[in-house]
């Protein structure tokens, strides 16, 4: 009887999580917070057109190494491997965000002048390596300590 019982609470949180999501106010690009809202079920707002201008998303790579004599244990840019490794992640970021050929969703985007190309794409502006033994551990060796960001943040 007990699995049962949490299958039903379950779903009831499941329900309410998706109807709360449902009355959420989301905006346009061509809107504002002041001007029309619509819910972020209504896909139709959200998805490009031809004429949607293309964003631009600025990258910088920051790759933190082991100082010397240690060995840099992480991406060298000497390595001309791992240079193109690091350019085919946004050349990859741009094949996934320029053109979907998955439909994503049922909504009927096919039959209009909407798109499956997002219009957003990735630019990396440069990478930057760093030989730093605290940074290579993120100073504790925790995923929450801000020492990379407070460092190397651009």
């Amino acid at each position: 009887m007990k699995p049962l019982s949490l299958f039903f609470v379950a779903l009831l949180l499941l329900v309410g999580y998706i109807q709360s999501i449902a009355q959420i106010t989301c905006y346009t690009h061509d809107n504002s917070a002041s001007s029309l809202a619509v819910t972020c079920t209504d896909l139709e707002h959200f998805i490009p057109t031809e004429s949607t201008p293309i964003l631009t998303v600025r990258l910088a790579f920051h790759v933190i190494q082991r100082e010397a004599p240690l060995s840099k244990g992480n991406f060298d840019e000497n390595d001309e491997d791992d240079v193109d490794f690091l350019y085919a992640v946004r050349d990859r970021l741009n094949a996934l965000y320029g053109s979907g050929q998955e439909q994503w969703c049922e909504c009927g985007y096919v039959e209009t002048n909407h798109i499956r190309d997002t219009r957003i794409r990735f630019e990396l502006v440069d990478i930057y390596y760093h030989r730093d033994n605290a940074g290579y551990v993120n100073y504790d060796g925790t995923y929450n300590n801000p020492y990379n960001y407070n460092e190397y943040a651009t």
